[in-house]
């Protein structure tokens, strides 16, 4: 096959990919989160959305530590160009 035919049916197979089908930057980072040592087991109430390569994340943890931890591994992620976080700390969570 000609590599003109074959980067017409790669194209073509890219175009017929279903919006469903694509994970998005806020699953790649919820579900890197939960592997996460530092969050793995807890009940945090922190969520992630994104917007084409902007990723925000909101939330409350217990320490500012863990808030900067969160921030610098859902950053690592491919295809993320910005991380807006909104994570609030609250020290009174320190026990959860």
């Amino acid at each position: 096959m000609c590599e003109k035919a074959e980067k017409d049916i790669e194209m073509t197979s890219m175009i017929n990919v279903h919006p469903a089908d694509r994970i998005t930057i806020a699953e790649r980072a919820r579900e890197m989160v939960a592997t996460q040592p530092y969050f793995r087991g807890t009940s945090y109430p922190i969520s992630f959305e994104s917007l084409e390569d902007v990723l925000v994340i909101s939330g409350r943890v217990p320490s500012f530590h863990l808030k900067q931890v969160l921030q610098s591994e859902v950053g690592r992620l491919e295809g993320i160009g910005r991380v807006v976080n909104q994570v609030v700390v609250d020290y009174a969570r320190l026990g959860s």
